[in-house]
């Protein structure tokens, strides 16, 4: 826990957690801002006698703690939690990290506040199953969600596809640190876990071997170049030891992730085709209008999400399968493959292709009729 001493302030509108803070700022009315962040990673406790004064007014309240879940120092937490958004009196409560524990539970406490979340990763149906979600206003990265919560008995009021947040407020600064070099061969998207007990992801890593398996044979046959685009810093040397005993007798680079340069993104702005199980950063590929095939090749698991038919889901596991759906997307058009109208069905089911400004302009229209509609 962190003990902050520091008087808060009233604001309309507070932020859970710092990242991509800036970013949900470019999507709030200006009447909304300054907006107040409180970074619940570092578990604040905040001292001072505002909130002590008004947590105990607020002592009748305490029947909230039935809301929450979990151990009874966490509900004290939450309603700790509780008290500091009823003195700060926002209108909105927003967050990038949409699977925040206590941003559900305080979502569930009766606060007179929208509360907001931005997708930022694909939702697999391990983490669904496990993990019970109160979204009453979700921008989410498609329209797949809308499916895959409600099948999943996921709480969710609204749902409005957007789009990647993240990959909105990124391009700008991507754009100007990208290679100049495109690459012409095949990108592996990572989706390498890290993990001291590998043996309970089993089916996750087998999944994993077998396309880089196809990748390896497709890229020898085909005298193409492999780019494995890492899902860890440069600190985790393992996932490139992991590559390394795929594509030994390929010529591959891999490039670890670096979320300050957003390396990943100046990687799939270059890219000519990628391969992936079912990672956030293919979906993301797809809104820079990149092809990328999803190679789904164990439906029945925990693992993966509700991916639409289509030309760029692959769920047979054989080669030839393979080959074929690979050979189709090095020889369709780049520029607009996004407009066959086959795949722009899939495509738009699993992000909305909307421009950087045009996400920011929505979420802002969408935050300000969530407003009017509740003072009305």
């Amino acid at each position: 826990m962190k003990f902050i001493f520091e008087g808060l302030r009233k604001s309309s509108a507070v932020i859970i957690d710092k990242t991509e803070s800036d970013t949900i700022k470019s999507c709030l009315p200006e009447d909304l801002l300054p907006a107040y962040i409180i970074s619940l990673r570092e578990k604040p406790v905040f001292i001072n006698l505002k909130i002590l004064l008004k947590m105990i007014i607020l002592l009748p309240h305490l029947s909230i703690l039935r809301k929450f879940s979990g151990s009874w120092l966490g509900k004290f937490y939450r309603f700790h939690l509780y008290c500091v958004l009823k003195w700060i009196d926002p209108q909105v409560v927003l967050t990038f990290i949409d699977d925040h524990y206590e941003f559900h539970e305080l979502s569930r406490s009766g606060l007179n506040a929208i509360f907001i979340a931005f997708q930022n990763g694909t939702r697999e149906y391990r983490q669904l199953q496990n993990f019970p979600m109160n979204y009453p206003f979700l921008f989410s990265l498609g329209s797949v969600e809308r499916q895959l919560y409600q099948r999943m008995n996921q709480k969710v009021d609204k749902i409005i596809p957007l789009g990647s947040l993240r990959l909105a407020g990124a391009l700008s600064k991507v754009k100007a640190s990208a290679r100049l070099r495109k690459h012409e061969g095949i990108t592996v998207i990572s989706q390498w876990i890290n993990t001291s007990s590998p043996h309970l992801l089993g089916d996750h890593f087998a999944v994993l071997e077998l396309i880089n398996k196809h990748v390896a044979r497709y890229a020898t046959e085909n005298h193409l170049p492999i780019c494995v685009l890492g899902r860890y810093g440069a600190e985790v040397s393992q996932e490139a030891e992991f590559f390394q005993r795929s594509f030994a007798g390929n010529e591959w680079i891999y490039v670890h992730r670096d979320a300050v340069s957003y390396s990943s993104y100046a990687e799939i702005l270059n890219m000519r085709v990628g391969v992936h199980f079912c990672s956030t950063l293919g979906r993301e590929a797809l809104a820079l209008r990149k092809p990328v095939l999803f190679c789904y090749f164990m439906q029945d698991s925990e693992f993966g999400f509700d991916i639409p038919e289509g030309p760029l889901l692959l769920k047979s596991k054989d080669y030839d399968s393979f080959k074929i759906a690979m050979d189709f997307l090095f020889t369709i058009n780049v520029e607009n493959f996004c407009e066959n109208e086959t795949i722009k069905k899939q495509v738009d089911s699993l992000i909305t292709l909307h421009t950087p400004q045009q996400v920011f302009e929505v979420a802002r229209d969408e935050i300000k009729k969530l407003i009017k509609n509740k003072t009305i």
